[in-house]
């Protein structure tokens, strides 16, 4: 405890005690008056110091050297200039600047976010006033989203104008499938590397098999093309069926029953089919005869069911009710028979996807496929190959 702090709290306690003085002298014995007289004009003495003394003044270190000794003095004069006094008021302020700049900061923060909010807000209940006012239900009709969506209508008139009722497929590259299919099935231990060379020479002798069925359904298969087919159902470990495929290039024709029709219904459910069973020439030949029956106005119009496929395209569910691969509880307990019997159903209804599979499963019900097998020199791994392929399309 430093010098000062002794000197003020000596000063209280005689501050104290000054009111017991006159009290104690009444009590004190004669013989100890003067004594007690002496004593107490003493403490008055250092209490009028005590109190004179000024918290602002200089300490006259000097005399208390005197009066304490110089060491003791100049202990207490080092402790008391090393002392450092904090100034709050100026910490205070600089402490409520800073606080009162980051209030601004964060209530400017606060107005930007409520106005972006507003906004947003105001941009919410225009979408969704739109949106409860085209939205489909189950009472929606053709005209009103034909009334919504005029653009929509414009392209659709223009599609069916030129007989494009394709809503889903893109335009197929036959060479590019091809090849994706050689390149899969290519075996480069027997057949060797399968460079551009290759690729091309499989390729023109595809091509020219096809020209050679499109000029003539009964002319005779060059021997070369013979050589070729024999060579690959030898390596696949297929049994040649020559009049399967002379049957396939036969029907993959237009012919005089085809150029009877007149009907475009008709017309383009054929060419569907013909598309379904990759009868790309009769598909392209039947299109050319709807294509000379419009120029020429002996095109019969179905205008319901140009309505029908109207509706279909606008409300496209992009053949969720085919190509969905058949359920294993509509396998279960089934015999051979029973599958085939179905997958003859489905193809019935164009249904080949799952006419496909179907027939998958009635194959390894009757043994004729083994599902374990992966060796697509063998029927079982070749069927298995196309059926994974198959599966892994529809995930």
């Amino acid at each position: 405890m430093s010098f000062l702090s002794r000197t003020r709290i000596m000063g209280r306690a005689l501050s104290r005690r000054a009111n017991t003085w006159e009290t104690l002298a009444k009590v004190m014995p004669a013989s100890k008056q003067g004594d007690f007289s002496a004593t107490i004009a003493a403490f008055k003495k250092r209490q009028e110091k005590a109190a004179s003394a000024s918290l602002d003044a200089d300490i006259d270190f000097e005399a208390y050297k005197k009066i304490l000794g110089a060491k003791e003095v100049n202990a207490i004069k080092k402790e008391y200039e090393a002392f450092s006094y904090t100034d709050f008021e100026s910490d205070k302020k600089a402490e409520l600047a800073a606080l009162q700049e980051a209030l601004d900061q964060t209530v400017a923060a606060i107005y930007e976010q409520s106005a972006n909010l507003t906004a947003a807000a105001a941009e919410a209940s225009v979408e969704l006033a739109e949106l409860e006012r085209t939205r489909t239900t189950l009472e929606t009709t053709l005209s009103d989203v034909i009334r919504r969506n005029p653009e929509l209508h414009a392209e659709l008139e223009a599609r069916i104008a030129n007989e494009d009722w394709d809503t889903d497929s893109k335009p197929i590259d036959v060479n590019a499938l091809r090849l994706e299919a050689i390149e899969k099935n290519w075996d480069a231990s027997t057949l060797g590397t399968l460079d551009e060379n290759a690729q091309k020479e499989f390729l023109d002798e595809i091509e020219s098999l096809e020209q050679q069925s499109a000029s003539s359904a009964d002319a005779e298969v060059p021997e070369h093309i013979v050589n070729y087919i024999s060579e690959w159902h030898s390596l696949l470990g297929r049994t040649e069926d020559f009049a399967g495929l002379r049957q396939f290039a036969a029907a993959n024709t237009v012919t005089d029953a085809d150029r009877e029709i007149t009907n475009e219904r008709e017309l383009w459910s054929a060419i569907d089919m013909a598309t379904e069973l990759c009868m790309f020439d009769r598909a392209k030949g039947l299109i050319e005869h709807a294509e000379a029956l419009k120029a020429s106005g002996d095109l019969v119009v179905d205008e319901a069911w140009r309505d029908a496929e109207t509706k279909r395209m606008t409300t496209a569910r992009h053949h969720q009710d085919y190509n969905s691969p058949v359920a294993p509880e509509d396998l279960e307990g089934k015999s051979a028979e029973e599958l085939a019997d179905l997958a003859t159903e489905a193809a019935g209804r164009s249904d080949f996807y799952r006419a496909s599979h179907y027939m998958y499963a009635s194959r390894v019900k009757s043994g004729d496929i083994n599902p374990d097998d992966k060796d697509l020199r063998s029927f079982s791994g070749f069927a298995n190959h196309f059926h994974n392929v198959s599966m892994g399309m529809a995930q």
